[in-house]
This record gives C-alpha cells, sequence and structure tokens, in this order.
C-alpha cells in the first residue's frame, strides 16, 4: 500500500461515496470523487474498480467513448497486476471480471446497428412461437423462491415490455412442468460478477423454455431496503428481455438491456430491437 492506513480508508471512502452518487444520478459530483480517490490510490489494486465503476457512470449517461476510455484503463491496470503478481490468489476471480469488460468493449467497438436499434449486435436471434400467453411460472419456495409480495412484483415488471406493435401478455401457471419461463432465487451466481442469468432450452433454433435465475438475498419483500428493491425490479427486468429472446446486451448504457444496466424500463432502442426480432419470423 503505498499511502497510510488512515488516508487509503479515506480515499476508499470517497470511492463508496462516488458509487452513491452515481446510482442518485448525481454525476458531477461522483465524477469529482472517482477523481479524487484515484488520485490519491494512484497505483493500489483498488484503482482497477474505480475505473470500471466510473466508466458504468459514463455509459449510464450516454457518453460512450469516456466510458470507453475507462474500461480499457481497468483491463490496463489489471494486465499490469497480473504481470507483477502472477500467482496472488485474487486474479483468477478478477480476469473473469476483466474478461466481460473486454466482452463489453468488443461489442462497442464491432457494433454496427443503426441508431434506432442493436438487433445485430445480438448473439443470436432466439424467438418465441408467440409472445400472446407465455406461461410463466415463479417459484415460491423458502429456498428457491420468492413470497408472494415479490412475486407479484416480478409477474407486474414483465408488462414493461408489452407495446401495442408487440403485445406480451405472460400469464401466471402453478404447475412448472407448464412454464415457458421459469424464475428462480439463488443465493450466488458467480459468473462474472452477475447476479442475474436466463438460460435457454431450445427446439429447432426456437425457444422452448428460459430459466431466470436472480440473486436475492431474502425470500419477502419486507426484508429488502428500496434500493435492493430497485435493483432486484432492473435485473429482473433486463432478464426478462433475455427471456423473450434478445440473446445479448445493448452497447449503449441508456438500455435496460446494457450489460449493467439499472434502467427500469425499456428504451425505445430496446422495444424496436424486440420488434425487429419478431419481425423477421
Amino acid at each position: 500500500m503505498s499511502v497510510p492506513y488512515e488516508e487509503f480508508l479515506k480515499l476508499v471512502s470517497f470511492y463508496e461515496a462516488a458509487n452513491l452518487c452515481r446510482d442518485s444520478g448525481e454525476f458531477a459530483a461522483s465524477d469529482l470523487l472517482y477523481q479524487r480517490s484515484l488520485s490519491g490510490l494512484k497505483d493500489n489494486e483498488l484503482c482497477i474498480f474505480i475505473w470500471y465503476d466510473w466508466a458504468l457512470s459514463w455509459d449510464f449517461r450516454g457518453n460512450s467513448p469516456a466510458a470507453g476510455a475507462c474500461f480499457e484503463k481497468a483491463v490496463e491496470l489489471f494486465q499490469a497486476f497480473e504481470s507483477l503478481h502472477p500467482h496472488d490468489e485474487r486474479v483468477p476471480a478478477w480476469r473473469s471480471f476483466v474478461e466481460a469488460i473486454e466482452e463489453h468493449l468488443s461489442i462497442c467497438r464491432n457494433s454496427s446497428a443503426p441508431a434506432n436499434d442493436y438487433f445485430l449486435t445480438l448473439y443470436r436471434a432466439l424467438p418465441w412461437s408467440s409472445l400472446t400467453n407465455l406461461k410463466i411460472y415463479i417459484d415460491d419456495s423458502l429456498e428457491n423462491g420468492f413470497s408472494e409480495d415479490l412475486a407479484r412484483l416480478l409477474y407486474q415488471a414483465c408488462f414493461v415490455w408489452n407495446t401495442a406493435q408487440l403485445p406480451v401478455s405472460p400469464v401466471l401457471v402453478k404447475d412448472r412442468s407448464e412454464a415457458q419461463i421459469e424464475i428462480m432465487k439463488v443465493q450466488f451466481l458467480g459468473a462474472q460478477h452477475s447476479a442475474g442469468q436466463t438460460i435457454y432450452e431450445l427446439e429447432h433454433n426456437r425457444l422452448r423454455k428460459a430459466c431466470i435465475r436472480l440473486f436475492c438475498r431474502s425470500h419477502t419483500l419486507d426484508a429488502l431496503s428500496e434500493s435492493e428493491i430497485a435493483n432486484l425490479s432492473s435485473l429482473f427486468r433486463h432478464e426478462f428481455g433475455h427471456a423473450l429472446g434478445l440473446d445479448g446486451h445493448s452497447p449503449v448504457g441508456t438500455d435496460l438491456m446494457y450489460w449493467k444496466s439499472r434502467c427500469q424500463e425499456p428504451s425505445p432502442r430496446d422495444l424496436a430491437t424486440l420488434q425487429r426480432l419478431y419481425s423477421v419470423l
């Protein structure tokens, strides 16, 4: 550590405050706090994550070039750390984290989608035969499920994808075997620091079933803070976009299908991409 311990703690507090400002939309304040923490910590390995979080801040306000520069700085610092400390026990986990950043940067560099959608950045086009009366099962077990109030919140969130041009009308079912989309809670995912995952089952290049797995620390709604509820809601709406067939991410931070989105509603680009997916059927 290149700074005294007390100073280090102070700089970490600046970093934590920067993330809070970012998440509340106070971007000017977050910029100053990220700068202060970086200038004090200099080459400390924590700077990898400060540059990453600052990149997200830029993407959340739609500044992709600034975000890309910050992401690249995070990758550069990790590579330097790995070169100096190849046997550090943190390196494998950090490498998977950095690989996710590099994948996002690759999507950004290779994106040739028109401004109104990102259809061409999707890995695959995986439509359902129909979006009408999609059968949804929400696990209600204590270990892997959600209480009635949390399940209601998730079910209602499905309808943010419903439009006059492309009706999305999910219906709840009680029998797991009937479900086309299954939603369950997990304690840990681990894959590239993700809090959500959607797994597909295919039949003749069409979706047969999708399983959404969400990290959530509680079975009940009243045990969660307001910020945790907001994060869970955003996460689920993003994963439900995957379950509808959007197998990939938007390179733009103001879209719900951005890889680290905090949006609560699909953007016009999200809806246009979904509509384009089903227009090619």
